[in-house]
Order: structure tokens, then C-alpha cells, then sequence
């Protein structure tokens, strides 16, 4: 695929925004951008309760701190393995990814 061929499918992609579910065209752009995984959690209603089931069952995620009243919906696409990322051209690294997410957690608890 071209760069004009892939600047055209990503734009595709980003359209489908306006008229598809979230989940439906995140996961639309995200495999467009090459991401793919069969490893996935449906979450019921916004997912929020769900989440906090699943992630924070010790009730340690401070609620303030991550705006939770704020969140209006929870959407877990897929999860990412090292083997999903290191098939992948991309601009981050295993290590990258470690970081922000351990970063991201540290930070609402």
C-alpha cells in the first residue's frame, strides 16, 4: 500500500467516528493502523461498573484522581501483547508502552 492509499484509509477511518458506535470505529482505526487482537472484554452499560469489577476489586483506584464522574463510558477494544507490538511498524517500543501505562495507573492511585 501506497502512502496516498494509506492516508485515504486512515481518513476512511476516522470518518466512521460521526456514524459508527465508539467501539466499532476505534477498533476500525486501530486496524487500519495495522493493530489487530482477538483478546478482548465486553463491558454491560457504559462499562464503568464493570470496570471497577474487573481492575479495582481492592477499591484502591482513587476516584478523584482519575475524574470518574467524568467518564461517561468504558470501551476495552483489545489488549496489546509484546508479540501484537513487535509485529507491527510503529513509533513505540515495548518499553514505551510499559512506562505510559505503569505511569498512567501510578497516577490514578
Amino acid at each position: 500500500m501506497n502512502d496516498t492509499d494509506a492516508k485515504r484509509n486512515i481518513t476512511a477511518a476516522l470518518s466512521a467516528f460521526s456514524g459508527l458506535n465508539l467501539r466499532e470505529a476505534a477498533t476500525g482505526l486501530l486496524n487500519t493502523l495495522g493493530y489487530r487482537s482477538n483478546l478482548t472484554l465486553e463491558l454491560s452499560g457504559n462499562g464503568k461498573e464493570d470496570f471497577l469489577e474487573a481492575f479495582d476489586v481492592d477499591g484502591r483506584l482513587r476516584l478523584d484522581k482519575a475524574l470518574w464522574d467524568e467518564w461517561t463510558e468504558i470501551r476495552l477494544l483489545f489488549q496489546l501483547t509484546k508479540d501484537h507490538i513487535s509485529n507491527q511498524h510503529t513509533i513505540f517500543t515495548n518499553e514505551s508502552l510499559d512506562k505510559g501505562i505503569r505511569f498512567l495507573i501510578s497516577s490514578l492511585l
